[in-house]
């Protein structure tokens, strides 16, 4: 008898196969506990897109395009006019006294790079984008369009950039990161309900090295030749907005 009250007790204890088993009570969750509660929080920096230098801003003493076409207007004008506006900006999109002299002393020694066109704002009409080099390989970006033939900046930032591409109503600066063989990429895009550039996001990507050409042993004059691969190219998708926008 003792066998078998011993036996129903384990046979008590067991489940059958794939029912579930109590572990035990669940210790209890304790809230967090904040450290140094006694000191102000520093306020949040604002997003890029909200910073006041990328709101768009008509740029003063720059004559009205009567064309409608920006590639009309004298683009250095642009940029010395908007440079000399924005004199008092601070933060990361500002520019340093010495690349400001610089600009205002153009056509010598301009740090202005050629001007480039591109539809940024998708009403089918090109926009201005200038580049103007400053000290420790920094770049400012800055783009325009025309509203009522009236030249307003649109974008306007500064980064470490080691390239500068567009596609359709995206611009992205690619530059170096940290870690070797990776490099940031940060994407703006056309935001219709301010009429503006804004900051999408960026992306930390691999690059991979170019491969190194293998050396091929000498073939015969009279051979054939045999067929030639394409090469291979990746490409990144940028983010982009949550929801349409009017242009």
């Amino acid at each position: 008898m003792l066998v078998t009250a011993a036996v129903a007790a384990v046979l008590a204890g067991c489940g059958a196969p794939g029912e579930l088993r109590s572990s035990g009570p669940t210790p209890g969750a304790s809230a967090p506990v904040r450290l140094w509660p006694d000191h102000t929080p520093s306020p949040p920096p604002p997003p890029p897109g909200d910073a006041p230098a990328n709101r768009p801003s008509r740029v003063n003493g720059v004559p009205e395009v009567p064309s409608d076409d920006i590639r009309d207007a004298n683009a250095l004008r642009i940029v010395q006019r908007d440079v000399a506006d924005t004199q008092n900006v601070t933060g990361s999109d500002a520019l340093d006294d010495q690349t400001r002299q610089r600009v205002r002393d153009c056509p010598e020694d301009c740090p202005v790079r050629t001007p480039a066109y591109h539809d940024l704002t998708g009403d089918g009409k090109a926009d201005l984008i200038v580049a103007i080099d400053m000290d420790a390989g920094y770049l400012s970006v800055r783009a325009y369009a025309l509203r009522n033939k009236k030249v307003v900046r649109i974008l306007s930032t500064v980064d470490v950039s080691s390239a500068v591409e567009v596609s359709d109503q995206q611009l992205t600066m690619r530059s170096p990161d940290q870690a070797a063989g990776f490099e940031n990429a940060t994407f703006y895009g056309w935001d219709g309900w301010n009429k503006g550039m804004v900051y999408l996001g960026n992306l930390l990507l691999e690059v991979k090295p170019a491969p190194t050409p293998s050396r091929k042993a000498p073939t015969s004059p009279n051979a054939a030749p045999g067929p030639t691969k394409a090469p291979r190219t990746e490409t990144t998708v940028p983010p982009v907005l949550p929801s349409a926008a009017p242009r």
